[in-house]
């Protein structure tokens, strides 16, 4: 629905492609299941979604080509071209990935994450050794 049109409103700015962004960023958080500090880049890599502007300048391009043969048609000029099959890297690759299962794992395994909320930034982290959580307190 969001590309309806695309060919008249899209203009590629940094606003325009901010608010893309947000719009295509709720769908991926809900895709993804991940918390909403994960950043837009790695929910694109996570679900195997493109970046929606540059899926929209891709279908624009086919778009303008199209219409440059239908208006050379329309005056005579006819082609027979062998079109290109090239298929676009998110299309052909993916990156698997599964949720962590702790009791696979062999060894000492650190997981951490930081995040930065209110112009605070706080740190969390997690140690499994043989599968199993290791308890640690730290001083204030």
């Amino acid at each position: 629905m969001i590309f309806y049109g695309k060919e008249i409103w899209f203009k590629e700015n940094v606003a325009m492609r901010e608010k893309l962004f947000q719009i295509q960023r709720t769908g991926l958080l809900v895709i993804a299941k991940t918390y909403k500090a994960v950043s837009t880049f790695s929910l694109n890599l996570l679900t195997g979604c493109p970046p929606i502007d540059i899926k929209i300048k891709e279908e624009n391009e086919i778009w303008q080509q199209q219409q440059d043969i239908k208006n050379l048609e329309k005056i005579g000029i006819s082609f027979n071209i062998d079109y290109a099959t090239e298929v676009s890297p998110w299309k052909i690759t993916s990156i698997p990935w599964r949720i962590f299962n702790e009791t696979n794992y062999v060894g000492i395994n650190l997981f951490t994450d930081v995040s930065k909320i209110n112009n605070r930034v706080g740190c969390a982290m997690v140690v499994f050794e043989d599968g199993n959580e290791k308890n640690m307190k730290y001083g204030d």
